[in-house]
């Protein structure tokens, strides 16, 4: 298959940015050029790219033997276990802020296998809030309930790696969820982070009830979320946070309908004009009215 340059989005803990790259490059080549739009030191390569599916590329290999061909995402994150990225355990107080919020999480030392159930939860929850989250394992809440760097034991920092959290959880999560670990070792001291980013066009639902130990924690049609008046991973919601929700899933439905509008006319290129869209049921001076999205044109 001829090389070509193909538009791939690159995700880094949650930040995006779209670049045309020629699908002839090696993946190592795309990422370097990815961090350096993303202003991140790309080092000695010690990067990863994954598909949203959670598939790895190979760095040495071009884009295009990698099966990337027309446009798509991919994740970007430090390779387990090497370190990169890290900067100790002052770094891991940075990250958790001064205490647990809707966006950051904070685990004692856990195996995967023994807090999967829970970690899917959140991960899910997080997914549906704005800009996604992260998960923090090996801090604990200290006096004041401030974050208290503690670490991991050995045993339950290497349970954890990319290919077994992204199948357990896109077991339970519909559409699937983008999550990537990060795994940091300081001055003897062993910590995971847990990337998760904001779903692409709909809020995830949990697609089927937990088995076993997950028979607690994982409903079959919940929308979990991180309300704002409580940080907890829960399905119940209030009025706000329901409005939060639908309001900004309206809100990527409109600019999905948009691009693909955009994209079908031929990018604005002088082609037949595009129609004017029109949200059901709008009429003028309606809410959908005032915010544009009566009788606009791709």
């Amino acid at each position: 298959m001829a090389a070509k340059n193909v538009r791939i989005t690159f995700v880094v803990q949650g930040r995006e940015v779209a670049i045309d790259v020629d699908s002839s490059g090696t993946t190592k080549e795309a990422i370097r050029l990815a961090l350096e739009r993303f202003g991140s030191d790309s080092g000695s390569g010690e990067w990863a790219a994954r598909t949203a599916e959670g598939r790895a590329l190979d760095n040495g290999r071009s884009l295009i033997e990698g099966g990337i061909d027309s446009p798509t995402k991919l994740y970007i994150g430090p390779k387990p276990g090497n370190g990169a990225g890290s900067g100790g355990t002052d770094k891991i107080v940075e990250m958790a802020g001064g205490a647990e919020r809707r966006s950051v999480e904070f685990k004692e030392s856990t195996a995967w296998k023994d807090t999967r159930c829970v970690l899917t939860r959140t991960i899910m929850a997080m997914a549906n809030l704005k800009g996604g989250g992260k998960i923090i394992i090996g801090v604990k809440e200290g006096p004041g309930k401030t974050p208290d760097p503690v670490g991991m034991t050995r045993a339950d920092f290497d349970s954890y790696n990319h290919d077994d959290i992204a199948s357990f959880v896109n077991e339970y999560a519909e559409p699937s969820v983008a999550v990537m670990p990060r795994k940091i070792t300081s001055g003897g001291k062993h910590y995971v982070i847990l990337d998760v980013s904001e779903y692409d066009e709909v809020p995830i639902v949990c697609k089927k009830d937990g088995r076993k130990a997950c028979a607690g924690h994982l409903r079959r049609g919940s929308i979990y979320h991180r309300p704002k008046r409580k940080v907890e991973s829960t399905d119940r919601f209030d009025y706000s946070d329901m409005r939060e929700l639908v309001d900004r899933a309206a809100t990527k439905q409109h600019a999905l309908m948009h691009r693909q509008c955009t994209e079908l006319y031929g990018m604005g290129g002088g082609g037949e004009k595009p129609p004017t869209l029109h949200t059901p049921g709008a009429r003028a001076g309606s809410r959908s009215a005032k915010h544009g999205w009566e009788g606009e044109e791709c």
